[in-house]
Order: C-alpha cells, then sequence, then structure tokens
C-alpha cells in the first residue's frame, strides 16, 4: 500500500498467488490505519475483476480501472482524473524500483521465509525514514 508518499506492506508471501483476492483485506488495513476507506484506489490491471469492482462501488471508492466492455465516449473529467491516477501509479512503481536499487530490497540477504521478510521491512522502514526526514 502507497499512502501520500509511505509504503506499507500488508502482505508478504513467497510463493506465486493471486494478489486480486486480497483487496478486501488491502481495504480493511487501510481502514485499520486511517479510520477511514480510501478515496480511490490504483492498482495493476489485474486488480479490475468484477468481484473487485463491486467491491470498491459497494463501499464506495472510486476505482481507477479501465471500463470493461466496449469503449464509450471519453468523458473529459474521467479520462483527465484517469490519467492523473495513472500517474500516481507510475510513482508507486517507482518507489518499489528505488527501493530495489538503494534499499536492497532486490537481494535479500537473510535466509528463511522469516528473514526474507525481515529484510524487506526494514527496507521499507528505511525509506519511509527517509520519506519523513525529507518532509521535516
Amino acid at each position: 500500500m502507497h499512502v501520500d508518499g509511505f509504503l506499507f506492506l500488508d502482505h508478504f508471501e513467497h510463493r506465486a498467488f493471486a494478489e486480486e483476492k486480497l483487496l478486501r483485506t488491502h481495504l480493511q488495513a487501510y481502514q485499520e490505519r486511517f479510520g477511514k476507506m480510501p478515496p480511490s484506489v490504483t492498482a495493476d490491471s489485474k486488480y479490475g475483476t468484477r468481484a473487485n469492482r463491486r467491491k470498491l462501488s459497494k463501499a464506495k471508492v472510486r476505482a481507477a480501472f479501465r471500463p470493461l466492455g466496449r469503449r464509450a465516449k471519453k468523458s473529459q473529467e474521467n479520462e483527465r482524473w484517469f490519467r492523473k491516477k495513472q500517474k500516481e501509479r507510475n510513482r508507486i512503481e517507482g518507489s518499489f524500483g528505488h527501493g530495489k536499487e538503494h534499499f536492497g530490497l532486490d537481494r535479500v540477504k537473510y535466509a528463511g521465509k522469516d528473514g526474507s521478510e525481515i529484510w524487506v521491512r526494514c527496507g521499507l522502514l528505511a525509506m519511509n525514514l527517509m520519506t519523513a526526514m525529507k518532509r521535516a
């Protein structure tokens, strides 16, 4: 989860899994952390399943996914908002690259399941501390 420049790790797994099934978990974690639902969700296109769209609609959270089905005439307001959210998603992906390049998230040096999770969480902690220091 990426909120206002800070990164949060809600789920860590060693094996391949269907991450789009974790949307409800991410929404609950956001609500527990900040006391409200997020205003919008920007995620990979695989999160844009019909079930996830229904969950977001029910929770009154705006989703930044491409619409399903045939393309309609472009709405200027929706197109502008969608492009803004895609830029935000690019910043999130850039944060992952920055963590790999400068905080060692690409080369876990502790063996085992618990060791690698500790390594990644410490890297994210360092990234969040740097973000906080830049703002102070």
